[in-house]
Order: structure tokens, then sequence, then C-alpha cells
């Protein structure tokens, strides 16, 4: 009879490298999706927020000062290829991580619960928009393509955070808690 041996799903270097080139990678990739209906002339009002959706569900679970640097990295890349005023997207990038932060220990609780969180967060965040879009322009923008940009990158999150969890290496256990 054989003794089965104890032994750990992933190596520590894989988890190590997961959680070091996680952020960056995810962020880039979201970024990019973001930015892709502006190149084609046709933009998909929910795609904008999709990098505060990544910097969300990492924030508590990296070193702090990447994801804050990823946020202005991204917010930056976004406002010079959106040809928006530049630090708009880095300034709601870095209050979605500010968020996050501050609500780190009810982001722990479950999908269900978090995904309520990163719901008032994202109401947070479209009035910051709309604050800065007033205060760039002069004139009070219309809440509802911001107000459907939210709803839309609401129900997205769920779908991202379990993407997420499940390329995570390492136990399940290890990873639920962070969705």
């Amino acid at each position: 009879m054989r003794v089965r041996e104890k032994h750990t799903p992933t190596h520590p270097v894989l988890i190590w490298l997961w959680h070091s080139l996680g952020p960056p990678l995810s962020v880039t990739l979201l970024t990019t999706v973001a930015l892709a209906p502006r190149a084609i002339g046709e933009p998909v009002p929910v795609t904008a927020l999709l990098p505060l959706l990544a910097l969300h569900w990492w924030t508590g679970a990296t070193r702090p000062g990447l994801i804050a640097l990823l946020a202005v990295m991204a917010g930056l890349v976004m406002d010079v290829l959106s040809h928006g005023p530049l630090g708009y997207w880095a300034i709601i990038d870095l209050a979605a991580v500010a968020l996050a932060d501050l609500s780190r220990t009810q982001l722990a609780r479950g999908l269900f619960v978090h995904s309520g969180v990163v719901m008032l967060h994202l109401g947070a965040l479209v009035a910051l928009q709309w604050g800065l879009i007033f205060a760039c322009t002069l004139a009070p923008p219309d809440i509802v393509p911001l107000a459907r940009q939210a709803l839309g990158a609401a129900l997205l999150y769920p779908v991202l955070a379990l993407a997420l969890s499940l390329t995570a290496p390492g136990p399940a256990s290890c990873h639920w808690g962070r969705v």
C-alpha cells in the first residue's frame, strides 16, 4: 500500500509570479479592451470602467504601492489614448483603489457582499466622474450614460472576479475569500 504524500498543488514561485505579474497583466489587458471600442469609433460605455474592476479586485491581494502605480499608469494611458483631459482617469482609478482599500474587510465576505460593495463604489465613482466632467467643461453632464456605464460594470464584476479567482494558482480556498 502506497502512502499518499501531501503536496501543494502549486509551487511557491508560481504563486509569487501570479501576485507579481497578475495585476499588471490583467489591468493592461482590460485597459486595452477599454480603449479598443474608442479606436474603432463605436464607444461601448461599460468598457471604460473595466480597468477599475481589476484594480478593485487586486486591492488587498498584492502590494499597495503596485496597485497605486498601476492605477496611475492605466489612467494616464486611457487619458492620452482617448484624448481626454490628462489626469481624469488617473484620479478616478486612484479613487477606486482608495475605496477598495478602505473597505477591505467587507471584500473578504463572499461574492454577493463583495459585488454589493463594488456597486456602492461604482456609484461614488460616477459622482466623481460627474464632478470632474463638470469641472473640466463648466457644464453639467448627462448622468444617464455615466450611470449606465456603472451599472454595466457592476454586472460584469462578478464574472471578472470569478475569472481572476479561477486562474489564480494554489488551492481554491485561498482565493474564494477574494471573490
